[in-house]
């Protein structure tokens, strides 16, 4: 039986942490030994690479100085020869010019004596180029076996066998959505203005989430400046002159700014009434000083003055924690019943070590929505991780290079994954409240999402999507039109802005007190929108097959790409595009 993670943090320093580990230097040794890479002669070719590589840049130092040497030389001996030429027509020095003419010349020729030095040295520097060059392709073949072995799903089968409690769906699914849409009452407004850039689906405990990052834009403003140089005469008694003066001018215009947000979405059936917004204070991470103390402070007593209110509609009450009621804060709670059972003595203390833990987690830098049913968390920590989990990071010529980016990413990629999930999984009642549907005894509902659709068309990115006049960033939406009961053809339409040239005249008085008009060049930000094809198949199988080695894996992913007109197999989706405009 699988069990429960109660006190994450301990759970994560104690276990998960090594565990996590352990089963990626597993994995990668068994993709390595799957490929068969002779490791011992790849090393041998990698460190021939990085003492060429070590070669050519002394050589290109050493080339630097002489190029340096050759420019004071010949510097000099210019400087020496204007010297001698001057005090030659000056008649003045009468050795000067003799000796200043012999030493330019004996610079000239130094100069010269250098070219066979610096030309050799470059010899020397094309033969080591192209002996890196040379090796790099060898030990590019030697790990072409490995390379092909990693997938898109490599990261999250890892993270599941970790922490079985945490599932990852194959991809984002219709029946997924439909059912946090039915059950949990997640309303799709949310996606309207978005694109979709990654979105991870699964479920913790038969709850359902998403992992996902969005892209959407919102008017900001630009400050556009101009000039115009004028002149005047000014007069001062029986003196006059001219006068010279720019004057400037500036227009604030609105400018489509766009706006990336990372975020877990979580559904479940706990604390039905509850409603409440936490936003990320800062307070643990600086209790400890002076100021942190005193800010503390003042937070607790503002809280206990609320409370004690009974004037107003609020049911807030606070608790006898007051560490937590004012780290946490959820002054606008609307269900202190529900407050109570979900927060229980246990789920405080697990939550203020998660927010004081700034060594095995990233501390409070978390903001916790509750919607009824509907848990919304944004962490910071979030938006400085890649979730798209692309394989082609792995990729090396060495095999070191390779093991250490697959450690560095997964480990750097667990700890920020287990971490956005920690401040759930602190609550035992989340994990105690189970759902009884199972979307995945529907064929149907196996159809991938508008989510997955908008994410395939970033992934290949929105240039290649986005109208000719296009000068901005474009907001990807799509649209279905599912022609078999696998393969779909997905219209992809970009929405961006076009910039029109416009000027504005911006009346600016001058130094003579006339007011003369100023020119300010803005740009006009027009809508304009296009339509292209991309067609996508689903492969659940794929996902599925766990008996599958890393060999047939990568063999299987090869022959549906092949049947797919050479398309693009990722994250058990098949896709490729039409590039037929409309």
């Amino acid at each position: 039986m699988i069990q429960d993670v109660y006190n994450p943090v301990e759970k994560f320093r104690s276990e998960f942490r090594d565990k996590f580990k352990q089963v990626a230097e597993k994995t990668f040794n068994d993709l390595l030994k799957h490929s068969k890479v002779d490791v011992e002669a790849n090393k041998i070719i990698v460190n021939k690479i990085r003492f060429s590589e070590q070669v050519i840049s002394e050589l290109e130092s050493r080339i630097s100085k002489l190029t340096l040497l050759q420019v004071i030389l010949w510097t000099v001996a210019i400087v020496c020869a204007i010297a001698g030429i001057y005090c030659y027509a000056e008649a003045i020095f009468k050795h000067i010019p003799m000796f200043v003419g012999v030493l330019a010349l004996a610079l000239f020729i130094l100069f010269c004596a250098v070219n066979p030095k610096k030309a050799e040295l470059k010899q020397d520097l094309e033969k080591e180029n192209e002996s890196v060059e040379k090796n790099k392709n060898i030990a590019w073949e030697q790990m072409r076996p490995l390379n092909r072995l990693f997938d898109w799903d490599v990261t999250v089968r890892m993270i599941s066998k970790t922490v079985p409690r945490i599932h990852f769906d194959p991809f984002f699914t219709k029946g997924r959505l439909h059912e946090l849409y039915r059950q949990f009452g997640w309303d799709n407004s949310f996606n309207r203005e978005r694109s979709v850039l990654f979105a991870h689906s699964g479920e913790i405990n038969g709850n359902p989430f998403i992992l996902g990052r969005t892209m959407s834009m919102q008017w900001g403003e630009k400050i556009y400046r101009g000039t115009r140089r004028i002149s005047f005469w000014v007069h001062n008694g029986k003196h006059s002159y001219r006068r010279t003066q720019t004057l400037e001018a500036e227009v604030v215009k609105p400018y489509p700014e766009y706006i990336i947000e990372t975020f877990l979405v979580y559904g479940c059936d706990a604390a039905p009434n509850l409603v409440f917004h936490r936003s990320c204070s800062g307070l643990a991470n600086k209790e400890n000083s002076f100021w942190g103390k005193w800010n503390k402070n003042a937070e607790r007593k503002k809280l206990e003055k609320f409370s004690r209110n009974l004037e107003d509609e609020s049911q807030y009450t606070m608790m006898a924690n007051r560490d937590f009621e004012t780290l946490f804060n959820t002054m606008d709670r609307n269900n202190e019943v529900e407050f109570r059972l979900l927060f229980t003595p246990i789920a405080q203390t697990q939550m203020l070590e998660i927010m004081r833990n700034k060594v095995d987690g990233y501390g409070d830098d978390f903001s916790f929505n509750k919607l009824n049913k509907i848990n919304f968390l944004e962490a910071v920590h979030l938006d400085n991780i890649e979730l798209d989990n692309n394989p082609d990071r792995y990729k090396s010529y060495s095999v070191e290079a390779s093991r250490l980016e697959f450690m560095r990413y997964n480990q750097e990629y667990f700890r920020a994954i287990y971490f956005a999930f920690a401040p759930l999984l602190a609550v035992p009642l989340y994990q105690q409240t189970r759902t009884h549907e199972k979307i995945y005894g529907i064929r149907e509902n196996c159809h991938s999402s508008f989510w997955e659709h908008e994410a395939l068309a970033n992934f290949y990115g929105d240039r290649k999507f986005q109208h000719p006049e296009c000068v901005t960033h474009s907001i990807l939406k799509t649209e279905e039109n599912r022609y078999s009961s696998e393969r779909a053809q997905i219209e992809v339409t970009a929405y961006g802005y076009k910039a029109v040239d416009r000027v504005d005249s911006v009346l600016v008085r001058g130094g003579d007190g006339r007011m003369h008009r100023v020119d300010v060049h803005w740009d006009e930000y027009l809508p304009v929108s296009q339509t292209s094809c991309m067609r996508v198949e689903e492969d659940m199988a794929g996902f599925e097959s766990r008996e599958m080695d890393a060999i047939e894996r990568a063999d299987y992913i090869s022959r549906k790409e092949g049947s797919f007109y050479n398309g693009v197999y990722r994250r058990s989706m098949l896709s490729r595009l039409d590039f037929q405009n409309s």
